[in-house]
């Protein structure tokens, strides 16, 4: 009998509620991270807010693969290509750190606290795990212009643990497709589903109704600090402010969208900036004076990318502003109509709400 047990790569050391898989081939002990919201208690106030959508689910073109044989538990690490904050801390790489249906999001050089983002937090599996042959590839890509990009990561024809174990020496038939999407500038997080292929749902879910789905933030210590998870029918999911979430029940419909906007009006993070941005006269009739400092407060003395955009997200323009020649650089809004809009400087997370009266 084969004894599988997942132990976390980052030692998170939080007594768990842990799922049991047991066959005649095998006995699996799944930490399926976000499993421990259902008995930790996490704060009732809610960090993001969550919308449904629907949008054509598209496959990847010429994405980069980050597994290249049948996969189990990975073991993956990817280097996001723009800087992302998930409740509002910094993260420069997603890492798969034990089951493949959730990621972290850390800091390469810092991290005090363990933001998670499960797009389908249950113990998804390469259908061909059985057969050493590769069904389920994951990969990547980036799409866009610099200052706005789309960071796109894909599950093709995701298996289940739970049914590859129960046939032990042939490939399982259950699927699901899924994509993790990541807006730089606005910090946005989407989770993007197609097709499946899930006949027999207590099989493929090992018991439960569906899959756990949403974010959430630990400490080093293993304690919760935030749980943002969807409940209800996978058709029409809430997102509690308080509870205890359970799994999904269902399977997201095709073309289903599930979208997790950060603090503001457009899901722009706007807290971080005001002791680093300064931007004047706001509100103004022209345009605007910036004055940017580094993240040790000096007088920034290298050419930066300043973004306008308006309050869905959308990039208005951009400027490139040289400090060398001034403190202060103008950038000219003469172009834009009256109203409210939201000023980002590339390489910082965050963003300044201005208005042009």
């Amino acid at each position: 009998m084969k004894i599988k047990l997942f132990l976390s790569s980052l030692a998170i050391t939080a007594v768990i509620s842990s799922c049991f898989v047991a066959s005649a081939q095998s006995v699996k002990q799944t930490d399926v991270r976000l499993s421990r919201a259902r008995t930790l208690h996490a704060p009732e106030n809610t960090f993001y807010t969550f919308s449904l959508q629907s949008s054509p689910y598209t496959a990847l073109s010429s994405p980069t693969p980050l597994t290249t044989a049948a996969w189990d538990d990975p073991s993956l690490t990817v280097t996001l290509p723009f800087p992302f904050q998930v409740f509002g801390r910094s993260a420069s790489q997603l890492v798969f750190d034990g089951v493949g249906g959730e990621v972290l999001a850390v800091n390469a050089t810092t991290q005090d606290t363990l933001p998670l983002i499960g797009p389908y937090a249950m113990d998804l599996c390469d259908r061909g795990y059985n057969t050493n042959t590769m069904l389920s590839p994951i990969s990547y890509t980036t799409e866009g212009n610099a200052g706005s990009r789309i960071f796109k990561l894909e599950w093709k024809e995701a298996g289940s643990y739970d049914e590859v174990d129960s046939l032990a020496t042939t490939n399982a038939e259950m699927y699901i497709n899924l994509q993790l999407w990541l807006y730089e500038g606005s910090n946005r997080i989407e989770f993007r589903y197609g097709s499946s292929l899930i006949p027999n749902p207590g099989l493929f879910y090992g018991g439960e109704d569906g899959a756990i789905v949403g974010l959430g933030l630990f400490s080093q210590a293993g304690d919760l600090l935030s749980a943002e998870l969807l409940s209800g029918a996978a058709s029409s999911p809430q997102l509690p402010s308080g509870g205890l979430p359970q799994p999904l029940t269902g399977t997201p419909a095709p073309n289903t969208v599930y979208r997790f906007n950060p603090p503001g009006t457009t899901g722009l993070f706007e807290s971080d900036l005001s002791h680093r941005i300064f931007a004047y006269p706001n509100p103004t009739h022209n345009g605007l004076w910036i004055r940017v400092l580094d993240a040790n407060h000096n007088a920034q003395t290298s050419t930066f990318m300043a973004h306008i955009r308006d309050l869905q997200g959308r990039l208005l323009m951009s400027a490139a502003l040289n400090p060398t020649t001034a403190s202060a650089q103008w950038i000219d809004l003469g172009d834009l109509s009256t109203g409210v809009y939201l000023l980002q400087v590339e390489g910082m997370g965050g963003s300044m709400r201005i208005v042009r009266n």
